[in-house]
């Protein structure tokens, strides 16, 4: 027999989405009710009371609290997922986000425009999906923490330089989504140092336009630009 949880659709008809056109057509308890067998990636229960995916104008429109939930549960749970981002196998989520309603209601408080949910900047190391440890970053914050990756054995930030510059090693960060060359350099290290310098300072510049943002944000970054800097 099918095991039946409490539906909260009371409280998810209410939560406001933010995408602007999306709108929320009903689902009938005998949906919502299969929808605690049809688990998405073997553990989530989507207890909406709303199609997550519907159709209107012509066009499908999926809901973004939706989507980026069924995409978390994917990064821990989604062999296929693993297969090409296998630094994703041991993370998991906190079992109050199995239920939808629980996640969705975390992402009606937050800001999401332009916006990614984010696991490890607050808590450095942590391998877990939860209220607690998660935010929702700004676009432009997180791509300082997933760009210019070293190639090989060099740090990050750093490649050799093409041609026949007699200084081989060159630092870049990127800026803006654009990548920026900071110098060429002898010795790695330097080309290293160069980048860790930049970034740092390139993080405390967005201090200020940050301040209206999760409290926890810029003491979060504040570790991050020194642990760039420190250990020399």
């Amino acid at each position: 027999s099918m095991k039946m949880y409490p539906l909260k659709s009371s409280r998810l008809s209410k939560t406001r989405e933010p995408r602007e056109g999306f709108c929320k057509f009903p689902r009938s308890v005998r949906e919502i009710e299969r929808s605690h067998e049809a688990r998405v990636h073997g553990v989530g229960i989507n207890d909406a009371d709303y199609l997550v995916n519907p159709t209107h104008g012509g066009r499908t429109i999926q809901c973004r609290a939706y989507r980026t939930w069924r995409n978390m549960l994917a990064r821990c749970y989604s062999p296929v997922f693993h297969a090409t981002h296998p630094s994703y196998y041991d993370c998991s989520v906190d079992p109050q986000w199995f239920r939808f309603s629980n996640f969705a209601e975390w992402f009606s408080q937050q800001k999401t425009t332009n916006r990614v949910l984010d696991k490890d900047l607050i808590v450095p190391g942590n391998r877990i999906y939860s209220p607690v440890t998660c935010i929702m970053l700004p676009s432009r914050v997180n791509a300082l923490f997933t760009s210019s990756k070293g190639r090989g054995a060099l740090p990050r930030g750093v490649d050799v330089a093409r041609g026949k510059r007699k200084k081989k090693f060159r630092a870049q960060l990127d800026i803006n989504g654009k990548r920026v060359t900071l110098g060429y350099f002898q010795k790695s290290e330097d080309a290293e140092i160069c980048y860790a310098d930049s970034k740092a300072s390139l993080i405390r510049s967005l201090y200020q336009e940050l301040r209206d943002e999760d409290s926890r944000l810029i003491p979060a970054l504040e570790r991050a630009a020194k642990a760039l800097t420190e250990n020399r």
